[in-house]
């Protein structure tokens, strides 16, 4: 289902995007190629107010625009739904595709779908004033409030990060400063062992002069007599 869902997204349609299997999600996040699948069947005349940028702006705009159509088509719709896509939750954008397909295959003629839109398009417009009012005072704050939390979030994790770089080159160099230190004082030491301090002068002590005398006194003494 998959391979005939990007077949008719690729091939049939050819998007202004080439959608893989894997990327559905993110592909489809903004309401923008949704827009422009419908553009193609001439359901969405107001495609050139879509905005084409994955800013928690462009992506309220792009599905308010969006649910009128959908919801033209038969397809259930709503805020939460947009919420799901917007955060690329699992299968909800490939569910949405699918039924999408579904609805669009089934009206055949694009003479009746135009005449459709012609008939509804003017309540779907005045429901969409209203509907913006009333999102972009409770829907959007939160949403971009949701962002401005990941955005801090990633900026505190970075500070972390950096923080403790930082840090750790800190403690390194220090480390370092200190092995130097270590190692001045270990030479300084050596260096001081290593000296020969001099022998003091070698002295007599009066005792002994006193013999040394009384000796020679008594030789002199033995050569008179």
């Amino acid at each position: 289902m998959s391979e005939m869902l990007c077949r008719w997204l690729n091939q049939e349609l050819q998007l202004s995007k080439v959608v893989g299997m894997n990327s559905i999600a993110t592909d489809f996040s903004n309401g923008y190629l949704i827009g422009e699948i419908l553009h193609k069947y001439k359901l969405q005349d107001d495609f050139n107010k879509f905005l084409e940028k994955n800013t928690s702006i462009s992506k309220v705009n792009n599905f308010m625009r969006l649910e009128p159509t959908l919801k033209l088509l038969g397809i259930s719709f709503n805020m939460n739904i947009a919420q799901d896509l917007m955060q690329e939750k699992q299968s909800v954008a490939a569910h949405l595709l699918f039924q999408l397909y579904d609805a669009l295959k089934k009206r055949k003629s694009p003479e009746v779908n135009r005449s459709l839109m012609e008939v509804e398009q003017p309540r779907a417009e005045a429901n969409l004033y209203r509907r913006e009012r009333k999102i972009y005072s409770y829907r959007l704050p939160q949403v971009m409030k949701r962002d401005a939390d990941l955005k801090l979030q990633l900026y505190s994790d970075k500070h972390h990060r950096f923080k403790e770089r930082t840090v750790g080159r800190e403690r390194l160099q220090i480390k370092s400063r200190l092995n130097t230190q270590d190692e001045k004082i270990t030479r300084n030491t050596d260096k001081a062992t290593d000296i020969h301090l001099p022998k003091p002068p070698y002295r007599v002590s009066p005792l002994k002069m006193k013999r040394r005398q009384q000796q020679i006194q008594d030789e002199a003494k033995r050569v008179q007599d």
